[in-house]
């Protein structure tokens, strides 16, 4: 009569060899870490393209058991480490919005700066035409005789010619 052994090999969830090692840590498991495996005592946890697994005999309740314990903490792991990175997410996407708020502030700042600008170049030309104009007329005006007399009305310079006749 022939003993069969059947083995069983169960797959771990995490694929990251920091999360296994550390829910070994925290499971307080001594362990040796070598190139192709985790020793936990007798029993081996083997890694193999980035797959890690355990395999052990049909009936050993003793590894399932281990397995188990180790597999629903480096799951527990897996999701802190999920969170943790969707956080750091948010917190990343909240800091590009606000980098492009800013940018947007600082462009609409430029543009009303460029306008304002603009607006005093035109103010300014309008009143060096208007003081242009006026001396241009005072001049003619005095060439031909007159006095001048300029009030200001409602913000619109009024020049008066006067001429005395004796």
């Amino acid at each position: 009569m022939s003993g069969r052994i059947i083995i069983k090999t169960l797959k771990f969830c995490s694929s990251c060899i920091e999360n296994l090692t550390h829910a070994l840590d925290i499971l307080k498991m001594s362990y040796s870490q070598q190139k192709e495996c985790i020793l936990i005592g007798e029993r081996k946890i083997e890694i193999l393209k980035g797959t890690m697994f355990m395999r052990m005999g049909f009936e050993d309740l003793a590894s399932k058991e281990l397995f188990q314990r180790i597999n629903d903490k480096a799951a527990e792991i897996e999701i802190q480490v999920k969170a943790a990175e969707s956080r750091r997410n948010q917190i990343e996407q909240e800091k590009a919005r606000q980098s492009e708020e800013m940018y947007r502030v600082r462009q609409i700042q430029k543009e009303q700066d460029r306008l304002a600008y603009e607006q005093k170049q035109l103010e300014l030309e309008k009143q060096n035409f208007v003081d242009a104009k006026k001396q241009a007329i005072i001049l003619k005006a005095k060439s031909k005789g007159y006095s001048v007399q300029e009030r200001i009305e409602n913000g619109k310079v009024k020049l008066k010619l006067v001429k005395r006749i004796y």
